[in-house]
């Protein structure tokens, strides 16, 4: 499996699954469709991190155009997962500029970087938090 193997490339030979669902969602992200939504809702120590994480990492390539919206309910949270998600491409040999082009706050954007994100179709991470709009 791609994703499993990608899992222990970054996160060590320990990886496993924590949940069934965290697999499914997984390999469902992961699908280059371009139709591909889902709502995913795990309990505390299910691993959710990982279900933006990897399939952001592995669909991270230039010719892939596919947007991964994460909303955190704090902007402690949004920021944190900014952090880990940019860590996370360290890790993986994508370089600090790519880190930082891939992994956006939604208020961090001006308008006309908003707009063009939204027409250019940008893949990212992008990471909006309720309590900062």
């Amino acid at each position: 499996q791609v994703l499993e193997t990608a899992g222990k490339l970054i996160y060590g030979s320990a990886f496993q699954w924590r949940c069934p669902e965290q697999m499914l969602v997984s390999q469902h992200l992961c699908n280059h469709s371009e139709k591909s939504h889902i709502l995913a809702i795990l309990g505390c120590g299910k691993g959710k991190s990982l279900l933006y994480e990897l399939p952001f990492l592995v669909t991270s390539f230039p010719d892939i155009k596919r947007t991964i919206v994460l909303v955190c309910p704090f902007v402690m949270l949004a920021e944190q997962a900014k952090h880990n998600a940019r860590q996370l491409l360290r890790r993986a040999n994508f370089g600090d500029a790519a880190a930082q082009r891939l992994v956006i706050i939604w208020r961090e954007l001006s308008t006309n970087q908003r707009q063009a994100m939204v027409a250019n179709h940008l893949s990212a991470l992008l990471i909006i938090s309720p309590e900062a709009c």
